[in-house]
């Protein structure tokens, strides 16, 4: 396993309730100077879903979790409050998943 997948690993197992083993600098930290755009973060957002999906988890644990990864969306995407035109809002339909704009 190469140390990102570790990490995501560790903080996917923190951010559901698991053992905090994640010993990395804080999200925003870690994000901040890697500029990432909302429509990086979406689209990442929607290979996560696939992956579960894919996976064969219930429609709703999936949403719990993305909905789980959506309370960190403002310290991932680069300058959140001037970019940002979409907030934490979402819904996975049979197929992917639908950002919805404010």
């Amino acid at each position: 396993m190469n140390k990102l997948q570790k990490k995501l690993r560790d903080f996917f197992v923190r951010i559901t309730g698991g053992v905090d083993n994640y010993k990395g600098k804080g999200i925003k930290q870690i994000h901040q100077n890697l500029e990432i755009k909302i429509s990086e973060y979406e689209a990442f957002v929607k290979i996560i879903y696939q992956c579960l999906k894919n996976a064969g988890f219930k429609k709703e644990v999936v949403d719990q979790f993305l909905q789980k990864l959506a309370e960190y969306k403002e310290d991932i995407v680069f300058d959140y409050n001037v970019e940002s035109t979409v907030d934490s809002s979402f819904h996975t339909d049979q197929d992917d998943v639908v950002f919805i704009n404010h």
